[in-house]
This record gives C-alpha cells, sequence and structure tokens, in this order.
C-alpha cells in the first residue's frame, strides 16, 4: 500500500548552511522573546576582534608616552613629512570607513551607522584633508593659516554635533529611516562649507586649534584647546559606545573606540612643546591608528551583516520548502482522505439500500451482517472526520517506518529494525513519515551496502527514533570521519553540507514539537534522531 509521502518529490540537495539545526530532547520548550531586542547588554557581537584592537590602541599609546618620558625627538623635516603621509592615510580611511558605513546602512537601514560615518567623513574631509593638505599646498602658511582654522572649526562643530545626534539616538534606528544618505552627506558637507565661511569672518575670535602638521610647523600645541578637544572626543566616545552596547550595534561601539583613540591623540598634543616632539608624530600616528580600527571593526560588522542576510535567505528558501512539502502531504492525505470517504459512503449507502428495499426477504443472519456493515461504515466516516479536524494524533510509530523499511527491503537492502509494536508518540504521522523516508534515504546514501539500523526508544517524556547506517562512507558533515562528539550534537556550523531534504525534515520535526539531530561517535559513524512527545498516562488511545 502506498504511504501519504510516496506521492513527494525527493528535495534537491544544497550546500548552504543550516540555519537553523535541530537539538536534542529538552524539557521546557518555552522561549523567552525579549520585547525590544535591541535593548540588552548580551549579545554585542563584537568578538575578540575588540578586545584585541583596544589592546592594540592602548600599545601604542604606551609606546609612544614612553618615548616622550625618554625625550626621544625628531630632528629636521622628519616630523612635518611623517606627519603629511599620516594625514594623506587618515583621509582615505576615513572616507574608507564612510564607504563601509554607507553599505551597512543599505543593509539595516541602521541611522544611527549612516551619521557615524558621515560624521567620520566630515572630520576626514574638513577637520583633515582641507586644513593640513589642500590649504598648505595652494598657498603660504600666512595666507591659509585663517581659512584653515575656520575649516577646522567648522568640521569640529559638525563631527560633535553629527555623533552627538548618534549617541543621542534622535535618528530612528533600522528600517524606518530609509533616507537617500546623498542628501545627509550633502547636508553635512555643506553646514561645513557654509561654517568655514561663517568662520572666517570672525577668524580672529576663533581659539588656536591643535593639529600635528601645526603643531610640528610652529613651538607647540596650545594645552587648553588639546585638553578640550581631548575631553570632547572621550565624551562621544563613551557615549557611542555605550549606545552600541546597550542597543546591540556593533558598528557604533566600534566608532566608540575610534574615537576615544582621536581624544588620546589629541591629548597627546597637549605636552608637545617643541617641533621635534615625538607626541607631533605620535598624534597623527594614533589618529590614523583609531580610524584603521574602525574600519576593522566595520570590515567585520560587514561580514557579519553578510552571514546573517545569507542565513535569512536560507531560512526562507528552507520555509518555502517546507511548505510546499506540508501542502503536498495535505494533498497526499486529501486525496486518501476522499478515497476513503468515498468507500465509507458507497458501503454505507450499499447496505442501507439492500435493507430498505429487500429487508422482507432476507434471513435474519444477512440483516444482522448488513447492519453491521452500515454500523461500521458510519463509525469509519466518523472517525474520518474527526480525524481530519486534528492535526495531532497518536499514532504507532511502527505503522510509519514499516513501509518504508518494506520497500528498502524489497530493493535488496539489508535493514535492521528495532521498534516496538506498541511504541506509540503524539504528532503528524504524515509529517513523521516524510521525515523518516528522508533519513532512510540519506542513510542508504551515506552508507551503501552496509546494514541500515532503525531503533526506537523512549526517553524520558519523549519517544526516540534513531536511523543510523555502517558502511565505508559513512561521514558527519562538518566533523569529519573520526571525529567524536557527544551524544545529541546538532550540526550547527557553517560548513556542515546536509542535504536539503534533511533541513526540512528538521523544520518539520520542530513545527509539530519534536526535534531532529545527529549524533556522532566517531569512525565514520553517525546517526539521525528524531523524537516526539509521548502519550500523556491514559491518554495513549486518544
Amino acid at each position: 500500500m502506498r504511504t501519504e509521502s510516496d506521492v513527494l518529490i525527493a528535495a534537491p540537495e544544497s550546500a548552504a548552511p543550516i540555519a537553523a539545526a535541530a537539538a536534542p530532547p529538552r524539557r521546557g520548550r518555552g522561549r523567552h522573546r525579549d520585547p525590544d531586542p535591541r535593548h540588552r547588554w548580551s549579545s554585542t557581537g563584537l568578538g575578540v576582534a575588540y578586545p584585541i584592537a583596544a589592546a592594540s590602541l592602548l600599545a601604542v599609546t604606551a609606546g609612544l608616552s614612553g618615548l616622550a618620558l625618554a625625550h626621544v625627538t625628531l630632528a629636521g623635516d622628519h616630523a612635518v613629512t611623517s606627519t603629511q603621509l599620516l594625514t594623506a592615510a587618515a583621509t582615505t580611511v576615513a572616507a574608507t570607513f564612510f564607504v563601509l558605513c554607507l553599505v551597512r546602512w543599505g543593509l539595516a537601514g541602521d541611522a544611527g551607522v549612516l551619521g557615524a560615518g558621515v560624521a567620520t567623513l566630515v572630520f576626514g574631509v574638513s577637520c583633515v584633508a582641507i586644513p593640513e593638505l589642500a590649504l598648505p599646498l595652494i598657498g603660504t602658511a600666512s595666507a591659509t593659516a585663517s581659512w584653515a582654522r575656520a575649516a577646522q572649526a567648522a568640521g569640529l562643530l559638525t563631527t560633535l554635533t553629527l555623533l552627538a545626534l548618534v549617541a543621542l539616538d534622535v535618528a530612528p534606528s533600522q528600517s524606518e529611516s530609509r533616507r537617500r544618505p546623498g542628501w545627509v552627506v550633502t547636508a553635512a558637507l555643506t553646514v561645513a562649507g557654509v561654517g568655514t565661511v561663517v568662520l572666517h569672518t570672525v577668524h580672529g575670535l576663533l581659539p588656536a586649534i591643535p593639529t600635528p602638521e601645526q603643531s610640528a610647523v610652529g613651538h607647540g600645541a596650545p594645552v587648553a584647546a588639546s585638553l578640550i578637544l581631548a575631553g570632547a572626543w572621550l565624551l562621544a566616545g563613551t557615549a557611542c559606545g555605550a549606545r552600541g552596547l546597550w542597543q546591540g550595534r556593533p558598528l557604533l561601539t566600534w566608532t566608540g573606540l575610534m574615537l576615544v583613540a582621536l581624544s588620546v591623540s589629541y591629548g597627546g598634543l597637549a605636552v608637545a612643546d617643541r617641533p621635534g616632539h615625538i607626541w607631533i608624530l605620535g598624534s597623527a600616528l594614533l589618529r590614523l591608528s583609531g580610524l584603521l580600527v574602525a574600519v576593522l571593526g566595520a570590515s567585520l560588522e560587514l561580514e557579519r551583516a553578510f552571514v546573517e542576510q545569507r542565513a535569512r535567505l536560507f531560512d526562507s528558501e528552507l520555509s518555502a520548502r517546507t511548505n510546499e512539502t506540508r501542502w503536498q502531504l495535505h494533498r497526499a492525505r486529501r486525496r486518501d482522505r476522499d478515497h476513503d470517504l468515498r468507500s465509507a459512503l458507497v458501503a454505507i449507502e450499499g447496505a442501507a439500500l439492500t435493507l430498505e428495499r429487500h429487508y422482507d426477504t432476507l434471513t435474519d443472519d444477512e440483516r444482522d451482517r448488513l447492519t453491521s456493515m452500515l454500523s461500521s461504515g458510519v463509525d469509519r466516516l466518523q472517525s474520518l472526520v474527526v480525524d481530519d479536524s486534528r492535526p495531532r494524533a497518536s499514532f504507532a510509530l511502527a505503522e510509519v517506518v514499516r513501509p518504508f523499511v518494506g520497500n528498502l527491503m524489497a530493493e535488496g537492502e539489508s535493514v535492521a529494525v528495532e521498534v516496538p509494536e506498541d511504541m506509540v508518540a503524539v504528532g503528524s504521522p504524515a509529517e513523521t513519515a516524510e521525515v523518516v523516508r528522508q533519513l532512510l534515504d540519506n542513510a542508504r546514501r551515506r552508507a551503501p551496502g552496509g546494514t541500515i539500523t532503525v531503533r526506537g526508544e523512549h526517553d524520558g517524556g519523549a519517544i526516540v527514533l534513531r536511523v543510523h547506517g555502517r558502511g565505508q562512507d559513512q561521514e558527519v558533515p562538518g566533523i569529519g570521519r573520526g571525529a567524536s562528539t557527544a551524544p545529541g550534537r546538532a550540526l550547527a556550523e557553517p560548513s556542515a553540507d546536509l542535504p536539503m531534504g534533511l533541513h526540512v525534515a528538521s523544520r518539520l520535526m520542530r513545527d509539530q514539537g519534536g526535534d531532529l539531530w545527529v549524533e556522532a561517535q566517531g569512525s565514520g559513524r553517525c546517526s539521525f534522531a528524531l523524537s516526539l512527545p509521548a502519550p500523556a498516562l491514559g491518554a495513549a488511545g486518544a
């Protein structure tokens, strides 16, 4: 007799990663859902790269401080040349960070990330490139000093304003904000440009803003301005870093680390009391290091975003394939049910018409037999209607396994079955049958010529069915031949290469309150196991 799942077309294999692997039986299936998953301290997504980057910046700061205490100086024009090279590199890295933030915004629509990228771009253009590179190349220091001071002041005000908006989370985050980034960049650079022109008219009232380039040419950086700027960068960095940790937005946390590096960079200029002081070069070096750290963090966050997008895509495909499989199962079940309904109706109609037309000519035995047929047909019809309205029911696991095992043995496969006839589980018989079919097909494909063992057993309040084969080609994907893992370990590594049908089977089991997982015992041997709830005490026959 053909089972309901025989009509299914086997799902093609796929090398996509397991986005949602099943787990072994566990007590308590309730899952707590955070009403606002952004507001939490856990799952920051920083990994080990963040403490390594912070330690690297700390090491650079410590090294520069040690050289300053040793009174190391740079002779001649080395400080000027070196800071110019570092300034050019810093401008390029700032633009790179903006591009990475722009891509990240395109994936998630996080306006805070876009704001941090635009602020860094404004800083690189208006505070670094224009006053320290462009203006010195087009005129003498005296002719461009007022413009450089105005551009730097306007850039600092615009940058700190944008960072304050990001830290205060004024702009909407996530996908609610889908404004075109071109307008944001244009507006920020326009504000910085207009501010430069306005501040140039009152440049005499502007304080002397320290930069590595100006400190190398002049006689040291203004101490008060250096300390004020260091405090402002530190405050902005702390606020951005805390916001990133609180909301689980790693890129803002990396931005906070970059701003802390800028704070130390400006603070170091406060002790640069002569043109050849080591902190003149060190300030430019630490500024570049902070920007490089931000680019590293943005790259890692972008990679994580692509992995998440790939996982979502795979989950969507898996959901579609699962729904298609469930629809095919439902169609096959309805077809079988319609056939059974027609058979029951024909039996009822035949018995009823015979009793009605030939009641007087029938013997007592014939009347009893026809009445029994009529009663059994009504009972069958009643059970079909009740079963159709109840998606989950108790069923004997052996009845689900037996048809597929018979087919394999008819094809010459060696199958050992250890499933008690009285083992009853609660779930969907049709979906469970499809999962068993997938597991048997997988075992036969991975262990050609070997014996396939199907064993059912009780595990607390669950029924567990294990399917495993033994052969030369048997190997657990993602673990490798000969590896030994604890039983019940779910294969959730992205490299796990399992057929799409097994992913669909895992989803089918979880949707009906069960589980599907892989157990590896080493020596190229593994077993796939599924579990379903056992009937409650006294409800086995429900």
